[in-house]
């Protein structure tokens, strides 16, 4: 009984040394089972991770490729953009270019007629300046021969006033010998009155009595007022008036020798002339201001001396003819 008490005490022990021995097998078999079943979860895990950084990085990839392709339609574009610029600011400059070297062209032209112009004017200048020169020669002549014979007209008119001045001088030598001669009668009959009253002291003389009723003969002044001989011109005008056409529609001062007559002094005391042109007016002009016109019915000159510049009717049109 010893024995199968202590046998049984050993299988009992043997028993539960097993029990211990499975549960802590089970306990193992728990622990590798809950380890594997963690170790997938961590591969799991760890696969998902390393799908998700592969897809993370794949859309990162896509991303960045996308970007690289913004990045070069975005440079191209601008390439392009600029490029575009490029051709146009050249074609602008070109068009620019163009116009400079046409304005450049147009002006070399302009300048080249210009001078041509300036060289007929002056040519034509020359020619007006010789032809006025004669014809101011012939005036010359003409206003010398007038001048003359208005020096021969004043020394007349000079000469009959100083014939004036000598007849009133021999009235008043006339009227001074008539004063001497009735100042020596005066002389006489008063010596005759002493004589008179000298006989007749000597005799009584009643009081009232009359013995002389003697009259003096009155002497008139002779005065005779010389005017002077003032010339006067014909059509005279001043610096303000027009002469009006008459009525063939023609100006009375059209020819020269017309035009020597219209001498005149304006208010101030200055020459004025006054000459027609074709248009119907009348131009004005003082020497005094240096402008000088010259001219007949077919043409006007002015001439101004700062300037020497010669102008004709046949050249300018009428509203210049008005400015000058």
């Amino acid at each position: 009984r010893a024995a199968a008490a202590a046998y049984k005490q050993q299988q009992e022990v043997a028993r539960a040394a097993a029990l211990e021995e499975q549960r802590k097998q089970h306990i193992r078999e728990e622990r590798i089972r809950a380890f594997i079943a963690d170790q997938r979860e961590r591969e799991r895990i760890q696969a998902a991770k390393e799908q998700e950084e592969a897809r993370a990085a794949e859309v990162a990839a896509r991303q960045l490729l996308l970007e690289k392709r913004i990045a070069e339609r975005v440079a191209r574009e601008k390439k392009e953009e600029d490029e575009r610029w490029v051709a146009e600011e050249r074609h602008r400059q070109a068009r620019i270019r163009a116009v400079l070297e046409e304005k450049r062209e147009q002006t070399e032209r302009n300048a080249a007629a210009y001078q041509q112009q300036q060289e007929r004017i002056r040519a034509a200048a020359l020619e007006d300046q010789q032809q006025l020169i004669r014809e101011e020669r012939s005036r010359a002549e003409r206003v010398a021969l007038a001048a003359k014979q208005e020096q021969e007209r004043l020394q007349a008119a000079k000469a009959a006033q100083q014939e004036q001045e000598q007849e009133g001088l021999r009235a008043t030598l006339a009227a001074r010998q008539e004063r001497q001669r009735i100042e020596a009668a005066k002389l006489a009959a008063q010596q005759e009155r002493e004589k008179i009253r000298a006989a007749l002291a000597a005799v009584s003389v009643k009081p009232g009595t009359i013995f002389e009723r003697s009259a003096v003969p009155a002497v008139a002044a002779i005065s005779r007022p010389i005017a002077p001989v003032t010339p006067v011109a014909r059509k005279p005008v001043t610096s303000q008036s027009v002469v009006q056409p008459t009525s063939h529609g023609r100006f009375d001062n059209d020819s020269d020798d017309d035009l020597l007559a219209h001498l005149s002094i304006n208010d101030a005391g200055t020459p004025v002339y006054a000459l027609s042109v074709t248009d119907q007016r009348v131009v004005v002009f003082e020497p005094a201001r240096e402008k000088f016109i010259e001219g007949s019915r077919a043409r006007v000159r002015l001439r101004t001396i700062e300037e020497h510049a010669i102008y004709h009717v046949s050249s300018i049109s009428r509203d210049e003819i008005g400015e000058l």
